[in-house]
This record gives structure tokens, sequence and C-alpha cells, in this order.
């Protein structure tokens, strides 16, 4: 008897598993040959370092998903330049090396979202990562915007810079901002964390495993009182 109940709470795991779904791959977007320190460490002397955009080609996904996380690596020790950074992300019409330079707001796209809203100071980490409320990006709509928004709380300048292509980027993607110089085949080296579209979705075969196995503990439990 405990040999079977063993059996059907495996069973039941394995179903659950089918229900829950395989998850998209982590996805690297960047080689990272250099390093940068825009937008989290520092700002060119006479420019605002309010608002900083990158656009990745939808190339560089493969496939739709809810985008929960995403981090960048560090190229320069040093600290933050202290403030709050709202990251936002959209599907966008602009093209990679594209964007808008000056008028911020035209590269955004209709599904605009807020991933998240954090306060950053001190030393950065040799992985700077954020998780936030998912964002549903589907690559065959278009291009993937973040946008960055700054607002500084004072302080001086911490100059990390994170890794980056600074003029090599190949077209993978590019930037624009308000920090200082460098827009075409910029950009910082990111990875991107989805959960799987359809992870909430039983597929068929796992609906028909599931009946299976529901059917099976049914007459195991008729046998028991027999």
């Amino acid at each position: 008897m405990r040999a079977l109940k063993h059996s059907i709470s495996l069973f039941t795991l394995f179903v659950l598993a089918g229900l829950v779904g395989s998850p998209l791959p982590a996805q690297v977007v960047g080689s990272g040959t250099g390093g940068n320190c825009f937008p989290f460490g520092c700002v060119y002397p006479g420019s605002s370092g309010t608002r900083y955009q990158q656009v990745y080609d939808a190339s560089n996904f493969s496939g739709s998903g809810y985008l929960e996380e995403i981090r960048f690596f560090l190229h320069t020790e040093g600290g933050f330049r202290p403030g709050t950074y709202e990251i936002f992300f959209s599907t966008t019409t602009a093209p990679v090396n594209g964007l808008d330079l000056s008028d911020f707001d035209s590269n955004l796209g209709a599904d605009n979202f807020l991933f998240g809203s954090y306060f950053l100071s001190g030393w950065a980490p040799t992985i700077l990562s954020f998780a936030g409320s998912p964002f549903h990006y589907d690559p065959s709509l278009g291009n993937l915007l973040m946008d960055i928004r700054f607002t500084s709380s004072g302080g001086p300048e911490g100059l990390a810079s994170f890794q980056t292509d600074n003029g090599t980027a190949a077209g993978w993607y590019s930037r624009a901002h308000d920090y200082g110089g460098g827009y075409e085949d910029w950009g910082l080296k990111t990875e991107f964390v989805f959960a799987d579209a359809t992870s909430t979705v039983p597929e068929p075969a796992t609906m028909t495993l599931l009946a299976t196995g529901l059917a099976g503990m049914a007459t195991a439990r008729r046998r028991r009182k027999d």
C-alpha cells in the first residue's frame, strides 16, 4: 500500500511539472568587450543624465515569453550614481541604429510597461540584477526597447562601468540617451531571464496524462476500501 501511495505521488509530481512547462533559457545579448559608465555610474559634464534607452533587435530572442529579470555585468569597479532608476519595457517599431536621439518618447511602443523602480547607491556588484513585474515580449511583433529614467538623490558619481560594446555591437542593439556621446552600435551587454509564455496552458498530451492519473488514483482508493 505504501508503494502504491508513493507511485501515485510521483505521478502527480510528474503531471504537475508538465503543467508548469519549461521556461525559455536565459538569453545574453552582446559580447561585452568594452566598458561604459552610462547609465549607472556617471554622466558627462554638462549633460542631463536623466534618460537612457537601449533597443534590442528582435532576432536576438528565440521566442516569446514573460521577461522577469535582467542582468548587467561589471567591467570596472566603482560605485553607483546614487538615485532612483525606473525601468520600462515596450515593443517598438524603432530600428537598431535608428532611435530618435532627442525625442525619447517617440521611441516607445504602445505597450510601454513599468518593469520596476529601484534605488541604487554604494558599491556596484559583479552582477547587477533587476527583478520586476513580468513583461510579455513577442519578438515577432517588433524590437525590444528598454527605457531607464533616472532621478538623482544627490551625492558624488561612483564611476562604476558595466560591460558594453562601444561601437562594435554589430546590430545587436543601439542606444539613445542624454548622458553624453556614443549611440549607434553602442550598448550594455544584457542577460534576459524569461518565463515561458505558455507555461500556464497545459498541452493536450499533458491533459490526457492528468486524466489517466486521476482515474488511476480513484481506482486505487476504491480498491483500498474493498
